[in-house]
């Protein structure tokens, strides 16, 4: 299982994502060396560089989790143009819930965050700074869904 991201020096939350598909990976027992890393600003074409990558790691590579659903639909385009059948050939995931996800084929299996609980906590966190009100949490679990589809 592998796992494509953007370049080290890319968003924070990227690198957070990768580490901690790795972190879960080695937990479970499961090789977790297998990472590739393109620039963000590629867009959909960061799909066969990452695939590219992955495949010259580990040629019998079976799925691939992908930091954002641009990153995993550009594999999935890869896929497509390889003749490579997904999820029977290469499982795919994203991250983010984009609406490229429900509508690309294979539509798009992904982890989906709750945006408006964050709009939520961070609207409390503001307001409950400017009130200068003590011991506010700085890091709150907003919690997250997986959304299966086709391509897992």
């Amino acid at each position: 299982m592998g796992c494509a991201g953007f370049s080290p020096s890319e968003t924070g939350r990227f690198r957070d994502r990768q580490e901690g598909f790795q972190t879960a990976l080695r937990e479970a027992g499961v090789r977790a060396d297998l990472v590739a890393f393109v620039d963000e600003s590629l867009g959909f074409a960061a799909g066969k560089a990452t695939l590219d990558q992955l495949l010259r790691l580990e040629s019998e590579l079976d799925a691939v989790f992908c930091v954002t659903d641009v990153l995993a639909a550009g594999i999935l385009f890869e896929c497509a143009r390889r003749d490579l059948r997904v999820p029977q050939q290469l499982a795919v995931a994203g991250f983010g819930d984009y609406e490229i996800a429900s509508e690309i084929s294979p539509k798009l299996t992904t982890v989906r965050t709750r945006s408006y609980e964050i709009g939520v906590s961070a609207a409390d966190l503001l307001v409950g700074t400017l009130r200068g009100e003590p011991d506010i949490p700085k890091v709150r679990d907003v919690g997250y869904e997986l959304v299966l589809r086709e391509s897992l």
